[in-house]
């Protein structure tokens, strides 16, 4: 992730711990963690909260409450929501459950104007 966040450019950045969804006991080291979101934060990319661990019966999303808690404490603001909606059916779960537990310090928004050049955070 560090050497993708180095080298390419893009908005936002999700699955940040993705294999936590399949392993309970996956975490990535607090050194690795704290260099991946201070980049991000220094490059101005998103993070990306990802609803789709509640529909596997996880009560948090993906990232866990504690990476979002570390990029907030790093001075990260700005999140989206995604759900990793394949079909209509899932399109937007847990988003209820999951933004009523997120700081209230988030900003939480979307991109704009996908279809051209713009794709100012709203």
């Amino acid at each position: 992730m560090l050497q993708s966040i180095s080298s390419y450019s893009f908005q936002a950045m999700a699955h940040l711990d993705f294999p936590r969804r399949y392993f309970d006991s996956w975490e990535i080291p607090e050194k690795t963690i704290n260099s991946i979101l201070e980049l991000m934060i220094k490059k101005e990319i998103l993070l990306e909260i990802n609803t789709s661990s509640i529909s596997n019966d996880c009560t948090e999303p993906l990232p866990s409450y504690n990476i979002i808690k570390k990029y907030i404490e790093l001075g990260g603001k700005k999140v989206v929501l995604g759900s990793d909606a394949h079909n209509c059916s899932f399109l937007g779960n847990g988003y209820d459950c999951i933004r009523k537990n997120l700081p209230l310090e988030l900003e939480i928004g979307y991109f704009a104007n996908s279809g051209s050049s713009d794709h100012a955070f709203r």
